[in-house]
This record gives structure tokens, C-alpha cells and sequence, in this order.
């Protein structure tokens, strides 16, 4: 799927600019939202005269990807003159492949099948008190939410992370359709994980990522209201 996604963002009848005597700039429309994402070493396909040459990204800038290209390319391609008929991204697995090696090596050795294969049984257990339903538990969650309009099961994913105290460090994953209020649980947790840890509960570090630019300004636009910056 990857694969097939990476060729919606295929380019036609490109000009490239010089950027060195081997290398060549490329514009990329909502390269620095990561659209598509450009990793310096991917290799970028483009035909130019029916032929078809293979680039390797030799660094990323804002808006542009330097290209370095096969010196019979580099030597012969006037930008002025000269326009590829098409541009083709390619899907580069080291970031699969890194994710699978700490799955099968790390991750396997130090957390076992009990964090990574857990039955609900298993994450009963550990999550609510013998008897209790997590339902039950989320009931009666005595978090002071910051945000009033959150919905039960908003509240309950948010109750589940911030009040998860057995020793046992679960990896949690909100998922659903745009719209369902992902951001909003985000928002909320990091705030009650920053209260608790205010109220001398255990202390934490939170990293935020985002998968572009536009992502993380709305997260930190959101946590601002509760965290104005000094």
C-alpha cells in the first residue's frame, strides 16, 4: 500500500535547477509537511528523453531535494532548456525495516508476549482492580478534566493511561477516522499527566511528534491554553 501511495504525488514535465556541477535541485510541492516524505538516500526515478535515470537524495531543504544524478545526466541536462517528463518517488523500507529489528530483538528480550501479545485477560489484570469493569473504573475517575466536553469514551482512554499504576508500561493506541477527537484525548492526557506530576505525582517526559508541520502546530496551539508560553 506504501508503495501505491508514494506514486500520488508522481510529477510531469519538470525543470530541475543546477546545484552543483553533478547535483540538481528539484522543487517538491508539500515536501516540508512530509507530503510525500523525502528521506536523504531515497532514490527518486526520473525520465528525461524515454530514459529512465536513477537519483539519490543527497540532502532535503524546505521545498527543494537535491538530487544526486549519474554524471552522464548531470553533464548533459541543460535547466534552462530541458524539462523530465516524469518524476517518480520511491517507497524506502528503512524505517519498516528498523521497527521490525527492535520488534523481533529488543522488544521481544526485555518486554515479552505479555506487553506485546496481551490477552484481554491479561490486560484486565493489570489495568482495574480485581472485580472491576473498566467501565466501572472509568466511572469513577476522579481527574478534574480540563476539558469539559469530552465524551465517555474519550474519557475512559484518558483515565486508562493517566491512571495505569501496576509497574507495567503499556503502549496505548487511539485510533479511528478523522473527526472522532484523537487530538482532543492527546491534549487532555498530556495536561493531566503534567497536573499529576505537579500534584507530586511520579514524574514524567513527554515528546509530541507529528507527522508534519501542520500537526504540531495545532498540538501545541491546543496544550497553549493550558500552558501559556513565559
Amino acid at each position: 500500500q506504501s508503495k501505491l501511495d508514494i506514486q500520488l504525488f508522481d510529477m510531469k514535465d519538470v525543470q530541475l535547477q543546477r546545484a552543483s556541477n553533478s547535483m540538481l535541485a528539484l522543487e517538491v510541492p508539500g515536501l516540508a509537511e512530509g507530503r510525500p516524505s523525502v528521506l536523504r538516500g531515497d532514490y527518486v526515478n526520473l525520465t528525461w528523453k524515454g530514459k529512465l535515470w536513477k537519483g539519490r537524495v543527497h540532502n532535503t531543504e524546505l521545498l527543494n531535494v537535491i538530487l544526486e544524478l549519474p554524471k552522464a545526466f548531470a553533464h548533459s541536462f541543460t535547466p534552462n532548456l530541458d524539462r523530465v517528463e516524469l518524476v517518480r518517488f520511491t517507497f524506502s523500507r528503512t524505517t519498516f525495516r528498523t521497527s521490525h529489528q527492535a520488534c523481533l530483538t529488543w522488544a521481544q528480550k526485555h518486554l515479552g508476549p505479555t506487553v506485546l501479545e496481551p490477552t484481554k485477560a491479561i490486560a484486565e489484570r493489570f489495568l482495574y482492580k480485581k472485580g472491576e469493569s473498566e467501565q466501572a473504573a472509568a466511572a469513577k475517575s476522579p481527574l478534574p478534566f480540563a476539558n469539559r466536553n469530552l465524551n465517555p469514551e474519550q474519557r475512559k482512554a484518558i483515565h486508562e493511561i493517566v491512571e495505569h499504576k501496576r509497574g507495567l508500561s503499556l503502549p496505548y493506541i487511539l485510533f479511528g477516522p478523522p473527526g472522532t477527537g484523537k487530538t482532543t484525548v492527546v491534549v487532555e492526557t498530556v495536561y493531566q499527566l503534567a497536573m499529576q506530576q505537579r500534584r507530586g505525582g511520579p514524574k514524567c517526559k513527554i515528546l509530541l511528534a507529528a507527522p508534519s508541520n501542520d500537526a504540531a502546530d495545532i498540538l501545541v496551539e491546543r496544550l497553549a491554553q493550558y500552558f501559556p508560553p513565559k
